[in-house]
């Protein structure tokens, strides 16, 4: 995605309203229950591409000690704030290293795709399986290429502080090569302004 303009450039001040239809809740609880039945039964917990920490919000609240890692410095100030009691890490998941390894590490919302290239991905994979404690579990959602329909979008509308915004996004495969991309569109209207 490249930026056109204010609404692009920085992204974690709209974030959460473009997101507001997630059920975060559901997704962490799911996990949770994976880690009970499949993993270690531990709470150490990452989640990488952790955005502004809704996730992270709710494994705090079920008892995890959490961390969150993310490439981008607004958003985990916004996380920060959502969850002082986690630590953030600026970095790359294709290149994190942890101190301490973990017993669950998260990967939510397709953000695995972030990585890249499938070399960039096993790069990813192999971190997660160097930082994880013996029994420990990588959890994350990917979308299959050539399942991809360039023509879906998943779309919604929200107001906000006298502005309405909608938003729209889909994965898109060119039909060649290993790469997919996240196809965003965000306008913000108010009384006086339209933005694309």
């Amino acid at each position: 995605m490249q930026a056109t303009n204010a609404l692009y450039t920085d992204l974690s001040g709209y974030y959460d309203l473009m997101c507001c239809d997630i059920n975060y809740l559901q997704q962490s609880h799911g996990i949770i229950r994976l880690q009970q039945l499949f993993g270690n039964s531990g709470i150490q917990h990452l989640d990488l591409a952790c955005g502004t920490g809704p996730h992270i919000r709710h494994f705090l609240d079920a008892g995890f000690t959490s961390q969150g890692l993310d490439l981008n410095q607004p958003m985990l100030a916004l996380a920060q704030a959502r969850c002082p009691e986690a630590t953030f890490k600026l970095g790359d998941m294709c290149t994190f290293e942890l101190s301490q390894p973990v017993d669950l590490i998260t990967c939510f919302l397709y953000s695995i795709h972030y990585s890249g290239s499938v070399a960039q991905l096993s790069a990813c994979i192999k971190q997660a399986w160097q930082a994880l404690n013996a029994g420990g579990i990588f959890c994350f959602n990917a979308v299959d290429k050539d399942k991809i329909c360039n023509l879906s979008a998943v779309s919604h509308s929200t107001s906000y502080q006298d502005s309405r915004f909608d938003f729209a996004s889909a994965w898109y495969y060119s039909g060649n090569g290993e790469q997919q991309a996240l196809k965003l569109q965000i306008s913000k209207t108010t009384a006086s302004e339209h933005q694309y």
